[in-house]
C-alpha cells in the first residue's frame, strides 16, 4: 500500500501564475501611463507579460523581475508605496484611521446604550 501525504504539493505553474499576476497588479505599464501593466489594454503590455513569464519560468524571482523593468524603462514601475520614510506612512495611516474610526463608534454605540437606560 502506498502512503498518502496530508500535505498537497502546490502546481509550479500555479505558483508562477500568482507571482505573475503579483507581478502585473503592482507594476505601472511602460505602454499605458496611468495603467497598471495587468490593466493595459496595449499589445505591446500583452508581449511584456508573455516575457515577464518567461523570466519567471527561468528562474528569475519577482524583484529580479522588478530589477531587470526598472533597468530596461530606465524608470521605478512599482506602484507599491515604499515601506520607508514618507512612504511608511501610506501603509499606517490607513489603518490607524480604521482603528480610531472604531473607537470613535464603539464610544458612540455605549454612550447610546448608557443613555437608554
Amino acid at each position: 500500500m502506498g502512503s498518502s501525504s496530508s500535505v498537497e504539493s502546490v502546481s509550479p505553474d500555479l505558483v508562477l501564475d500568482q507571482q505573475a499576476r503579483e507581478i502585473f497588479s503592482t507594476t505601472m505599464s511602460p505602454y499605458c501611463p496611468g495603467l497598471l501593466i495587468s490593466d493595459c489594454p496595449s499589445g505591446k503590455a500583452s508581449e511584456l507579460k508573455v516575457e515577464i513569464r518567461e523570466w519567471l519560468q527561468s528562474g528569475k524571482n519577482t524583484e529580479q523581475v522588478r530589477t531587470e523593468l526598472q533597468q530596461r524603462y530606465k524608470s521605478n514601475l512599482d506602484a507599491r508605496p515604499p515601506t520607508e520614510g514618507f512612504g511608511a506612512l501610506m501603509w499606517v495611516v490607513p489603518a490607524l484611521l480604521l482603528f480610531v474610526g472604531a473607537l470613535i463608534i464603539a464610544r458612540w454605540l455605549r454612550a447610546q446604550v448608557q443613555a437608554g437606560k
